[in-house]
């Protein structure tokens, strides 16, 4: 699908003297003023960056960098910083890792979306930049057929060493990360929580296997931010800007894996959809997404042919089970072959391999 690419903001690298000179505590303070864009809090780290001269910032000093008014009723500077030693003590506390945009941890290929997060917090690891990562996302409330498929998008990924990115969430989401946990693989949520709280609840067992297999759940929430209703959509340009490609599995015109759609279509990323989520009335999303130029795939295989262990498409599936005897031959055969290694799955009735 034709991308609609905008560059990112034009925001200084660091401050004044490197950001090894940054008071922490100053930075999660700044994170705190959550009507500041990006380059109006790095704006403000340049004017006030130690911890002196920022206890005594007034809101006329403020507005006075920012060149306007402030969107907030109340600016009390000693309670903000206060606020963000607490922030600070309780990510610390626990062993989550931060860093800010000027940091050279920060993934360099989100310092070049679209607003991206001044602060990141992750528990586990990040994505390797080295590897271009891909995105699966789709409905809470899938159909089976899409259901499996993003099961078996997850379990391709893991056996071609692809890093998959998603939401944790119902349905699509979480199938995509099943399938990368059961193939052995190695994927990151993006959640619209801290990165403390594995939402939805049904979802902890998960996030503990993502971690333990190497992953990551990642978040530009401070630790302790429950789920709160506007978080999901915004999260959703993250899961875009850490990846390359984007598959939307299966999404209705109202459904929120849209929203990642363009964040990931103004980034410049390629967006793909799924043959199993073209139809029905859980549809509508994924249906226009491809009348609109997005590319239909049936196996990830269709995106990355080198896949050495590819599974097979919806289509593909079908024509072994109708085909002729010699189709069953092989298929039974390559069936038997896949159990004996260990590498044959079952998910929600169906053999994935």
């Amino acid at each position: 699908m034709q991308c609609r690419k905008r560059t990112g903001p034009s925001v200084p690298g660091t401050c004044q003297g490197g950001c090894i000179l940054i008071d922490r505590n100053i930075l999660f303070a700044v994170n705190r003023l959550a009507s500041l864009s990006l380059i109006e809090k790095i704006r403000l780290l340049n004017s006030f960056n130690t911890g002196e001269n920022f206890k005594d910032l007034s809101r006329f000093e403020l507005e006075w960098i920012l060149n306007r008014k402030l969107r907030i009723r109340k600016f009390n500077i000693r309670e903000l910083l206060e606020q963000g030693i607490s922030d600070l003590k309780r990510t610390e506390s626990l062993g989550i890792s931060w860093c800010w945009y000027g940091s050279p941890s920060y993934p360099s290929i989100l310092k070049n979306i679209y607003d991206p997060p001044f602060l990141l917090f992750w528990r586990g690891t990040l994505p390797p930049e080295a590897v271009g990562a891909l995105a699966v996302v789709g409905t809470r409330k899938p159909a089976l057929e899409a259901d499996r498929s993003a099961f078996a998008l997850g379990l391709d990924a893991a056996r071609g060493d692809i890093p998959l990115i998603s939401g944790l969430a119902a349905g699509i989401d979480g199938s995509a990360h099943k399938g990368v946990v059961e193939g052995g693989g190695k994927t990151w949520a993006v959640l619209g929580t801290g990165c403390d709280i594995a939402y939805p609840r049904q979802h902890r067992k998960l996030a503990a296997e993502i971690l333990n297999k190497g992953g990551g759940l990642i978040s530009e929430y401070i630790p302790g931010t429950g789920a709160a209703r506007y978080n999901f959509p915004k999260r959703n340009r993250i899961i875009s800007g850490l990846s390359d490609s984007v598959v939307i599995v299966q999404a209705p015109v109202r459904s929120g894996a849209l929203y990642t759609a363009d964040f990931a279509l103004d980034q410049g990323r390629d967006v793909y959809v799924h043959e199993s989520g073209l139809y029905g009335r859980k549809s509508g999303g994924t249906a226009s997404l491809a009348d609109q130029g997005a590319t239909v795939i049936g196996a990830l295989k269709d995106i990355y042919p080198n896949l050495t262990e590819a599974g097979h498409s919806m289509n593909e599936s079908y024509g072994l089970a109708s085909g002729s005897t010699g189709d069953a031959g092989r298929h039974a055969s390559t069936m038997m072959s896949k159990e004996l290694k260990g590498s044959l799955s079952f998910y929600k009735g169906r053999v994935q391999y």
